[in-house]
């Protein structure tokens, strides 16, 4: 019966080693399979995250795009003025902007606020002046929403576009 097992041993023992070789084969493939897939994992987050910023870009691309489209928009308004004004001559448009209603009516809105903010700083430096230093009948508050509206009238006439006012006729295309 010896025999018998040390003979079946010697017919196994090829298959065994061949099994183990097998075995270690699968484990190293194994390895290296789960190396690539991990590999994979990180070039796909990395694909995803190029694509993310990728996006990023074009929106701020497309914003640039708008902005500059706005630009270029204006420029050619801004040179149709200029063509206007250098056509009609600079004297004759300063003339007409001067004789507009426009112009007028932001200027006397400038002078009223500026009377108003002077009525009410000499105010307030007279009654300082002659109860010495004690408060008058000027209030400091008056005196700086006086400064405002005079800030906000001189703003407003500084933003108001004449140009749209002085009616030369149809703007050349």
């Amino acid at each position: 019966m010896a025999n018998d097992l040390q003979y079946a041993a010697t017919q196994v023992a090829p298959y065994l080693l061949a099994v183990a070789g097998r075995l270690c084969y699968i484990g190293a493939y194994l390895a290296e399979l789960a190396a690539v897939k991990s590999e994979h994992n990180e070039l796909v987050e990395k694909v995803q995250n190029l694509e993310s910023e990728k996006e990023a870009f074009v929106e701020r691309l497309e914003l640039r795009d708008d902005q500059f489209t706005s630009k270029v928009s204006r420029r050619k308004s801004l040179e149709v003025d200029l063509a206007l004004v250098l056509q009609k001559g600079v004297v004759r448009v300063v003339d007409r902007v001067i004789k507009s209603s426009e112009f007028a009516l932001r200027i006397r809105r400038v002078k009223a606020a500026y009377v108003a903010a002077s009525v009410e700083k000499g105010k307030q430096v007279a009654c300082t002046q002659s109860v010495g230093n004690s408060p008058g009948s000027s209030n400091p508050d008056t005196v700086a929403q006086s400064i405002d509206t005079m800030h906000a009238a001189i703003r407003a006439f500084a933003e108001t576009d004449f140009m749209s006012y002085l009616h030369f006729g149809a703007r050349p295309s």
